[in-house]
């Protein structure tokens, strides 16, 4: 019998009879989403719940339709909304993981923040790479990449936000050097 035989939403890949897919940006932030009503679902503590409901606020608003230009591509002029509601996610996500008194596993919220942020570098990637098919300029397309490299050593240091703020930073830059 042929399916789907595994998904593997943490790399946003899908392997489906041996052959690995890897999922658009959307539809990876729309499992991230579904994971986080999920939990949200299955919570008890009110300040857990309080939280996790404006995470899933945030990334459900980082989906609205008028941000994207299709699953891997943003809006020019709108794009930059959907890293600023992310960084609201991130943020509420970093608050509960800071939490002592949150009852939810640290290892599932880092999941999620660190599924969060392989998004956002996805879309800032993608971006530069259009700017560098499309001749952009230079010296912005430097600027993306750099941004990028700032985004994972901050990633890598759990500075969640500001990981967000440089992937933000390399989309708009490289964006910027086409216009």
């Amino acid at each position: 019998a042929s399916g789907i035989v595994g998904v593997d939403t943490w790399n946003s890949k899908i392997c489906i009879d041996n052959i690995n897919i890897t999922i658009d940006s959307f539809i990876a932030k729309q499992f991230v989403l579904s994971d986080v009503i999920n939990l949200s679902n299955n919570l008890s503590y009110k300040n857990d719940k309080i939280k996790i409901n404006s995470v899933i606020k945030h990334i459900n608003d980082s989906l609205s339709s008028s941000f994207w230009i299709n699953s891997t591509h943003l809006n020019f002029n709108k794009g930059k909304k959907v890293f600023d509601e992310e960084k609201s996610a991130v943020a509420a996500l970093n608050n509960l993981l800071k939490d002592n008194r949150s009852l939810i596993d640290n290892n599932v919220l880092d999941s999620f923040l660190r599924r969060i942020l392989e998004i956002d570098y996805e879309l800032a990637s993608i971006a530069i790479e259009n700017a560098v098919a499309q001749g952009g300029n230079n010296k912005s397309i430097d600027k993306a990449m750099k941004e990028i490299v700032n985004g994972n050593d901050d990633a890598s240091k759990d500075k969640f936000t500001n990981a967000v703020n440089h992937y933000k930073n390399a989309w708009q830059s490289a964006i910027n050097s086409i216009k």
